[in-house]
């Protein structure tokens, strides 16, 4: 069963794409700490989320995010967001900065969730999400 908590490893940015690596949390063992603690386990998955065009991202605390409905959920951590006041404020900047953005390319907010941090992107196409093995991250 897929893990609905994720951490992020890696956020890489070059003008060309946006590239985010995941691992899945899994319950681990008692650390004395707490109860049942979220830990990477030999059944995590690995994933690579891959944004091109990408006008606008931003990175924030979990605690911070302005996570809200209406969304489309695309997989345990990526989200479209349907009606994004992020989106209404930086849509016009984003076009502008996207790079080699496809001519009239609508604008859409996602958001990849993880524990700790969001990332928020504002990008002219959906982003691909690949699994990797623990050795191509």
């Amino acid at each position: 069963m897929e893990s609905k908590f994720h951490i992020i490893n890696e956020i890489k940015f070059l003008p060309s794409a946006l590239t985010i690596q995941l691992t899945s949390l899994h319950t681990g063992k008692p650390n004395g700490l707490i109860g049942l603690p979220l830990t990477v386990t030999s059944e995590s998955s690995r994933y690579l989320v891959k944004f091109e065009h990408v006008g606008r991202y931003r990175v924030i605390s979990e605690a911070f995010n302005e996570f809200k409905e209406p969304y489309e959920k695309i997989t345990n951590f990526l989200y479209r967001m349907l009606d994004s006041k992020y989106l209404q404020q930086n849509v016009d900047s984003a076009k502008i900065f996207a790079y080699k953005i496809p001519h009239n390319a609508e604008i859409e907010h996602y958001v990849v969730y993880s524990e700790y941090y969001v990332v928020d992107v504002l990008a002219a196409e959906p982003p691909t999400v690949e699994t990797r093995d623990s050795n191509t991250l």
